[in-house]
């Protein structure tokens, strides 16, 4: 015996939002899933950066945030799990004036319950390095990364960038992280 369930909208509660739509041509959405993107739209300044892992702090432009869950603040992107779940972030690092760097590596931090680090540079986890081996042929660098992790809610996640050996460098116009729950 077959069973349909005919319906083109799921709501958790009457007059509450979509959270799960079915159009005509039987394309699922889910209006509703936490999803943000946040990007620099200015150039950083040149900021010592010899002395460990930094906050990107360029981030001044939020393009969407779906579920109120990305916070800019002094340019820095934090990402709060609203739900537990399984979460992709993506993350671009623009870099300038990287030639007496003798590397430059992006991190993605998760924070459990915002507060105490879970990950950092030394577990390799979430880590993106280019060693440059002071090659004076770099002066811009594009890191881009992605990582999928697991998170609780209230989780943190930000990134951040460590320029070994070099006081010149200035994070780019571009820079972007974005993320969203897969589920």
């Amino acid at each position: 015996m077959a069973s349909i369930l005919n319906v083109d909208k799921i709501r958790r509660a009457a007059g509450s939002t979509d959270a799960l739509v079915i159009d005509s041509g039987d394309r699922v959405t889910t209006p509703t899933r936490p999803a943000f993107s946040v990007y620099s739209n200015a150039l950083g300044s040149s900021v010592n950066v010899t002395g460990g892992e930094f906050d990107v702090n360029t981030f001044d432009t939020v393009e969407f945030n779906i579920g109120n869950c990305v916070a800019l603040s002094s340019g820095v992107a934090t990402f709060t799990a609203p739900v537990s779940g399984i979460y992709q972030f993506n993350w671009t690092v623009i870099l300038q004036s990287t030639s007496a760097a003798n590397y430059v590596s992006t991190y993605l931090y998760i924070y459990e319950g915002g507060s105490s680090q879970r990950y950092s540079d030394k577990d390799f986890n979430y880590r993106n390095i280019n060693d440059f081996g002071n090659n004076s042929n770099t002066d811009y660098y594009t890191h881009a990364n992605a990582g999928l992790a697991q998170l609780s809610a209230s989780d943190t996640v930000k990134v951040l960038y460590e320029v070994n050996n070099d006081t010149t460098t200035q994070l780019r116009k571009g820079c972007r992280f974005s993320g969203f729950l897969v589920g």
